[in-house]
């Protein structure tokens, strides 16, 4: 075991992560408040926990730490007046054709300043090409208008301008002209690669599954959930179970604890299948899309199999803040973001809960039923909050789902997709065996 002095704060984690949230809130929010509010939680810690001087002089320089974050980006502007039509944009996101209408997130070079890209298909031979030629990593030029993100329009509705410049996007480039011969590959970095990698096996299960199969699977495989339909997102929103067409932290465990298994039936040593799992998490997150539900529980994880390496007393407790304010600190403006939000006020709920479920819960069926009792609980503010409407029968409904999907459809979704995947390569190593052979 490490001495004390590597891992002085054991379990007053969750304190920093609380103070992080202040400061970030004290700069984007309300100075006053917040700020008193963490002048006030000082005072308190320091009167009944009895909490040492360094520690709550960690806190102090915790809550400055994410106060400069958050000025820093909430003071972050945009390089361009409105008045440039030619870029070269560099496709480095999500890439959606929805009809004639293609829309991206990328950057322009060489400034690298994100913008929001959307261009109308002028026929169905450029369509084709665009859906073969355009993945992450490629660069064209385009020329066209810059225009402002339109604010919300009704009380209460979803600020997109709001939303585009919490991350840094603060044009609209509609595009008029798209030149698709001057497209070449820009980046091919591990991290671009597997977006891409992404970008084109969804496409492939859209191409090859039927419609409805291919939307949940890529729903539950990649994390993209654009194959929906709007009336089916609509009926699994009515009964409280959308969240359930999202990759969870629970499909991560879930996946997680497949792979350890399998890992130590065939022979691997514990050692070595943490450091595999640690290796694969930061990959699939990735091509999951990076969903802040996907990252937090991939940053748990590797937390606590990291920390058991070393031999670190970490808790559940302290990973799941340690993950908290690495990711509100790499993007501070994420603790506006409704997933991230319904997935840390669950999973605080959850890990604080856990010690008195399992006690008083002897059955696996009654434990099932009280973490979901808690986590509907603890994510119905959020969901007030967000969305204006709770359903009455999400927690019966989830008690139901919830095991469908994470031990039903989630396993058979992987095996299909795997099997799907190694057909695929064995057709395209059929094809050029036979056209080798007819060649010779």
């Amino acid at each position: 075991m490490l001495p004390n002095r590597f891992w002085p704060i054991e379990g007053q984690l969750f304190y920093l992560a609380a103070v992080s949230l202040l400061g970030l809130m004290t700069i984007t929010e309300n100075k006053l408040l917040y700020g008193g509010l963490f002048l006030f939680s000082m005072i308190l810690l320091k009167k009944l926990k009895k909490l040492p001087a360094s520690t709550l002089v960690l806190m102090a320089g915790c809550y400055l730490v994410f106060m400069a974050a958050g000025y820093t980006e909430s003071h972050s502007e945009s390089l361009y007046t409105g008045n440039e039509k030619n870029f070269l944009i560099l496709f480095d996101d999500e890439i959606l054709m929805d009809g004639d209408l293609l829309s991206a997130y990328g950057k322009a070079l060489p400034s690298n300043e994100k913008l929001v890209f959307k261009y109308r298909i002028k026929s169905k031979t450029e369509q084709q090409i665009i859906k073969t030629l355009l993945t992450p990593g490629m660069a064209c030029a385009a020329s066209g208008v810059l225009n402002r993100p339109s604010p919300a329009r009704n009380p209460n509705a979803f600020n997109y301008k709001d939303y585009l410049q919490r991350n840094d996007i603060f044009w609209i480039f509609d595009v008029d002209k798209l030149s698709l011969e001057t497209c070449y590959q820009q980046s091919d970095g591990i991290l671009i690669a597997l977006k891409a990698f992404r970008h084109n096996e969804i496409a492939r299960i859209k191409d090859t599954l039927p419609e409805e199969t291919s939307a949940l699977a890529a729903a539950l495989v990649f994390g993209e959930r654009n194959l929906f339909n709007t009336e089916t997102e609509r009926s699994y929103q009515k009964i409280g179970i959308v969240h359930l067409l999202a990759i969870s932290g629970l499909h991560v465990g879930l996946l997680t604890g497949m792979i350890y298994y399998i890992c130590i039936r065939l022979g691997l040593t514990k050692e070595k299948t943490g450091i595999l799992l640690m290796a694969s998490l930061p990959v699939y997150a990735v091509i999951t899309g990076l969903a802040p539900p996907v990252v937090r529980a991939a940053v748990m994880l590797i937390m606590l199999i990291g920390s058991r390496r070393l031999s670190l007393r970490m808790t559940p407790l302290d990973a799941v803040s340690a993950a908290f304010m690495l990711m509100a600190l790499i993007q501070p403006s994420i603790i506006f973001d409704t997933g991230f939000q319904l997935s840390f006020a669950v999973s605080f709920s959850l890990v604080i809960s856990a010690p008195v479920i399992l006690k008083d819960f002897n059955s696996f069926l009654k434990q099932t039923a009280a973490a979901s009792f808690i986590a509907q609980i603890s994510s119905l503010p959020v969901i007030l909050a967000s969305f204006y409407e709770f359903s009455a029968i999400s927690i019966f409904a989830n008690l139901l789902f919830v095991p469908l999907f994470s031990f039903v459809l989630l396993p058979l979704l992987l095996i299909s997709y795997l099997i799907l995947l190694l057909i695929g390569r064995c057709l395209t190593f059929i094809c050029i065996f036979l056209r080798t052979s007819y060649t010779m």
